[in-house]
């Protein structure tokens, strides 16, 4: 897991799964996942994951989108448990098994909430 936020009520991840990144989202327990097709390799690259309020979601490997779909929505309240960049240590987002370290090297984690501007 690159980095996680919640469990298996409410929540996010984003995840790595058989070298493919994959965004999942719980919302009320229902399970969202989008999983690119491309397999990441081993050269370092820039990780992205999108969640928007209307449910829209994309994956983006070095500012090229690899996956989109429609989550149904936004996370509708704070998960419980806490951001973690590396792991997934308490109950699983995706469909994972915790705790699930992320074997690589994370270089810098950012999250932003609310929109995006052009700089972004």
């Amino acid at each position: 897991v690159v980095v996680s936020q919640g469990a298996q009520v409410q929540g996010w991840s984003l995840y790595v799964r058989e070298g493919k990144p994959v965004l999942a989202v719980r919302r009320d327990g229902s399970l969202f996942e989008l999983a690119a097709d491309r397999v990441l390799g081993d050269a370092p690259v820039l990780l992205t994951a999108e969640l928007h309020r209307d449910g829209a979601a994309r994956i983006l490997v070095d500012g090229v989108e690899v996956a989109h779909g429609r989550a149904g929505g936004c996370v509708p309240r704070q998960p419980k448990d806490p951001l973690i960049v590396g792991d997934d240590r308490q109950g699983a987002v995706g469909s994972y098994q915790t705790p699930q370290p992320f074997h690589g090297s994370i270089l810098r984690a950012r999250l932003t909430v609310g929109d995006l501007d052009a700089a972004d």
